[in-house]
């Protein structure tokens, strides 16, 4: 029930994180705000759930692939027709938009599905290789993963390198995010033992740690440098921010909620509608969401609009996502 609830919010981040940025009037620059820097590891919370409940793989590698990527392949193929049929409705579309789709989604919030595919189709070998790593070589390479997150903020005084030049860039991607997950379903952090002592100052320290480094001590950086920095998915802060949601779900939910069927059976309804959400919230924004809003946006400030227009499509998104399922098809279209 606890992954059903970290999935939910999961999800309504990233409706929140994208409202702000695109469609009420506003620029990168708002992301600045202390709202949106909590919001930015959204989709990779995704990848931590997949970790958590894949690994390890017991099925046969083509029995394994074959279920998965049911769920992902049509539901992919068909909004990647959708969306560029959009561009072409108004004008946008482009033939690279088509010859590079291999590589790069139809909108740029495909990124994540194709990620899943890549994912799903190393999680079978990944898995053999956990397995005979052990628990302390999980424990090393997600240290290794850790220290690869403080690269985005290695420039300026500091002096660094470029990602792909830094000795540790071979830890440098999204995987790690899948390993974590899996090991923190295994391994919950101890949040309510002694231990918690250290554990818990050390996620704050670096929430609010790594930002004045980069903003308050790396001055001679530019604006867009410092926020490629500190908004960067991959970056120590967004590791630390998946981390606390992850536990807190885990401590919170089933201590809380564990034995009402009410909330499990809404937490599960939802859930099971965050795919469909995550897939269409981007048109349901612009092309619905936004012109409602426009107005009202141009009255009020950046966060309570950009609030208010993540909330309205997450929402919106989740009745149409219902509505869809109700036909017998719908996993084509929504996954499930």
């Amino acid at each position: 029930m606890w992954l059903d609830a970290l999935r939910i919010m999961a999800c309504l981040m990233v409706c929140l994180n994208h409202g702000p940025v695109m469609y009420v009037g506003t620029t990168v620059v708002t992301k600045t705000h202390v709202a949106y820097y909590a919001l930015v590891t959204g989709a990779n919370v995704f990848l931590m759930i997949s970790g958590a409940l894949l690994l390890p793989v017991t099925k046969p590698w083509c029995v394994f692939l074959k279920r998965r990527m049911a769920v992902v392949l049509w539901p992919l193929a068909i909004w990647t027709v959708i969306y560029l049929t959009d561009k072409a409705l108004h004008n946008t579309l482009t033939a690279g938009d088509i010859l590079t789709l291999l590589w790069r989604p139809a909108n740029g919030i495909l990124w994540y599905v194709y990620m899943t595919v890549v994912v799903y189709l190393t999680l079978p070998a990944a898995s053999l290789l956990i397995e005979r790593i052990g628990t302390r070589g999980v424990r090393i390479y997600l240290t290794m993963w850790l220290l690869s997150s403080l690269i985005p903020f290695q420039h300026g005084f500091l002096a660094g390198l470029q990602p792909p030049q830094h000795p540790l860039s071979f830890f440098y991607n999204c995987y790690g995010y899948v390993v974590l997950g899996h090991y923190l379903r295994h391994h919950p952090l101890p949040i309510s033992t002694k231990h918690a002592l250290w554990i818990v100052p050390a996620m704050l320290a670096g929430l609010v740690g790594m930002p004045y480094v980069e903003f308050y001590l790396q001055t001679e950086i530019s604006w867009q440098e410092h926020l490629a920095a500190v908004y960067n998915n991959m970056s120590v802060n967004a590791v630390i921010i998946a981390t606390i949601m992850f536990t807190a779900m885990q401590h919170i939910v089933p201590n809380t909620y564990g034995d009402n069927t009410t909330v499990r059976r809404v937490l599960t309804s939802i859930s099971d509608a965050t795919f469909g959400i995550y897939l269409m919230h981007m048109l349901v924004m612009e092309r619905a969401v936004a012109p409602l809003l426009a107005q009202w946006a141009t009255t009020t400030s950046s966060i309570t609009a950009g609030g208010a227009a993540g909330a309205a499509t997450f929402f919106l998104s989740l009745i149409v996502t219902n509505v869809l399922r109700q036909w017998r098809h719908s996993r084509y279209l929504v996954g499930r």
